[in-house]
């Protein structure tokens, strides 16, 4: 019963006149086919291969440009980046140096702190000494 069905079902089909042989785009859209695609007196197969080589080349030349072009950016980009980097570092420097400068500003209070204490104890001891000179007197 199976086999009655697909030999039925193949009777169906139409039968293939040119199994194995190629034809070219322009004889399958329109005419009956006449020659393979490789062959060369067929115009309209030429005028195809034509375009289709200069889309090709088209294609190449703007995936070329767009190349350039990434390239170019990334160059740009890089740049910015280098730019980047130094004024980072510039930055850095300068935080740095502000901190160096208040490090200092610190140590040099304290040791006027110090002086000043010196100074004060020193002026002490002078009183004492006026003091003790003056009973003495």
């Amino acid at each position: 019963m199976i086999s009655a069905h697909i030999t039925a079902i193949l009777d169906q089909s139409p039968p293939s006149r040119h199994i194995g042989r190629r034809r070219c785009v322009s004889e399958v859209r329109s005419e009956p086919a006449r020659g393979s695609s490789s062959d060369p007196s067929c115009e309209k197969c030429n005028e195809l291969r034509a375009r289709v080589q200069e889309q090709r080349e088209y294609r190449k030349k703007l995936v070329k440009k767009k190349d350039e072009k990434i390239r170019n950016l990334m160059d740009h980009i890089d740049g910015y980046g280098k730019v980047m980097d130094q004024n980072a570092t510039e930055n850095f420097d300068m935080k740095l140096q502000i901190r160096d400068m208040e490090n200092q500003h610190v140590m040099n209070r304290q040791a006027d702190q110090d002086k000043i204490i010196e100074l004060e104890q020193i002026i002490g001891f002078l009183q004492s000494l006026n003091l003790r000179r003056a009973d003495a007197q």
